[in-house]
């Protein structure tokens, strides 16, 4: 019996769809969607991974949470919308689900309250750096078998992301 990647041969049919990203009865619909002018936050804690090495799922989830709550109350402060959590940050929206003609400045607010929120917890090895970017999307509906989420897809989350990789602990980029 030959094996490809731990599947028996038999089972190519499986090995396929786990390669093609798409395992049998596995429900994944993507509503459709609206191209929106929005801008992105995206959050990320510097050196979680040493912070929480060696804990338990509870303890690591107690360890982050704080700065995890202080990313979604500065988010919220300035009108975002959350679309996703990221184990050690956030992924967040302004100007979507509803228009904002002021998202770009509501972002750039809430990307400075959350440095100073997570700083003013007192714990220094909490240290956050943020990316910031506007541009299209496509804003639309996701469904799973367990929820639904309202996400963002596009080149600019890439972007935002390797904005939020460039900018140094405590910054906006």
């Amino acid at each position: 019996m030959r094996r490809h990647a731990g599947f028996a041969s038999h089972d190519s049919a499986l090995y396929n769809s786990c390669m093609n990203n798409t395992l049998p009865d596995a429900r994944r619909e993507r509503e459709e969607g609206e191209l929106k002018f929005v801008t992105l936050l995206r959050s990320d804690l510097v050196g979680s991974t040493s912070l929480v090495a060696g804990l338990g799922p509870e303890a690591s989830v107690l360890r982050m949470d704080p700065a995890i709550r202080a990313m979604r109350e500065a988010v919220r402060a300035y009108g975002g919308t959350i679309c996703r959590e990221v184990g050690d940050g956030v992924l967040a929206v302004f100007g979507a689900p509803v228009s904002d003609e002021q998202h770009a400045v509501s972002a750039t607010c809430a990307a400075l309250d959350l440095v100073k929120r997570v700083a003013g917890l007192g714990d220094p090895n909490l240290r956050v750096r943020v990316g910031v970017h506007s541009d299209v999307v496509l804003a639309h509906m996701i469904v799973t078998d367990f929820s639904s989420v309202y996400d963002m897809s596009g080149v600019p989350l890439h972007f935002v992301e390797r904005l939020q990789a460039e900018a140094a602990p405590g910054c906006v980029c």
